[in-house]
């Protein structure tokens, strides 16, 4: 039996290796495989077994200009600027600024000025939060403290919580928002909520206890009705009422539980009906869904009429 053109073992002829090595550096694999009409994992190896390659960014060569650019740029430029103004990809500037040794400045290694020196200083010891020192120096927050550290500034003693402090605190904590109060305090938000849990306070959506009548109420709704529907009567969210439900082991009732019971009248033109129609007139006739007859029917034993089933092409 003869081989097909494009069968395995077909020999590759002086012709086809000198076109595979003319086009595979530059020419779509695609258009190589409708060329050469072989496979793409023909052409691969091949191409693997000649040692070929296929000319990328990485490949190209750079130029003295474009290498004294990277150097230029490196230290402090985004690395996808550069990749755009040396029209090379991020992959590749990484790659020859790791060949040239070259590495990126960092806030850590960034020389802290005469300026920013007597700036921490002066703000440091007196600041509320440590974080708009960082802002204001334009330096990370680890930065700002190890500096603080090295130079043996220290913070000044916590500021004691007066009792106007306290009461207020007490009063509105369960109204408004952490940061309200913290502005409203003159404090950070970390220290009003850490005062706050000190002196036992909470926020209600936090901490509230379910009352008796909440639990009877949540007993009576649960069954019949949506958590959305019970959360808005209660005051409470859709997790919480699931939660406090699955707590009480409360289960909500099958759909089937609220339907009206089969009567006589039902059952007797189902047995009528049913062998004889189709699903859903029978289902119109009764009034009720086409589910609940099909369940009826079968717990009825009833099946459809061989006449039936020999007009829908299945007897």
């Amino acid at each position: 039996m003869a081989k097909s053109k494009r069968g395995h073992g077909r020999k590759w002829t002086a012709k086809e290796l000198a076109l595979l090595k003319e086009l595979y550096p530059e020419c779509p694999v695609p258009e190589i495989v409708k060329r050469l009409d072989r496979t793409m994992a023909a052409i691969t190896v091949k191409a693997c077994y000649l040692r070929l390659k296929r000319k990328s960014y990485l490949d190209k060569l750079w130029t003295a200009k474009e290498l004294a650019l990277l150097k230029d740029l490196y230290t402090e430029c985004p690395i996808g600027e550069i990749a755009k103004r040396l029209d090379r990809t991020v992959a590749a500037v990484k790659r020859r600024a790791h060949m040239l040794g070259l590495k990126r400045k960092s806030w850590c290694n960034k020389r802290w000025s005469a300026h920013e020196l007597a700036l921490i200083k002066k703000l440091y010891p007196h600041c509320k939060c440590t974080r708009d020192v960082a802002k204001q120096l334009g330096r990370p927050l680890r930065a700002v403290r190890q500096k603080a550290y090295d130079l043996g500034i220290k913070m000044e003693k916590k500021r004691l919580w007066s009792a106007g402090e306290l009461k207020l605190l007490r009063k509105l904590y369960t109204v408004k928002s952490l940061k309200e109060l913290a502005e409203q305090l003159g404090r950070s938000p970390r220290a009003v909520e850490g005062r706050a849990h000190a002196m036992g306070l909470w926020k209600e959506s936090r901490h509230r206890v379910w009352s008796n009548e909440e639990n009877k109420l949540l007993k009576e709704m649960f069954p019949k009705n949506t958590m959305q529907a019970i959360a808005d009567k209660l005051g409470w969210s859709p997790s919480s009422v699931r939660t406090k439900a699955r707590e009480l082991g409360l289960r909500k009732r099958p759909s089937y539980a609220n339907c009206p019971r089969w009567s006589a009248k039902e059952i007797e033109l189902l047995k009528k009906l049913y062998p004889h129609r189709n699903s859903q007139e029978v289902a119109d006739k009764i009034g009720r869904s086409v589910g609940m007859v099909r369940t009826r029917a079968c717990k009825l034993g009833l099946k459809k009429s061989k006449k039936f089933l020999k007009t829908l092409g299945r007897a």
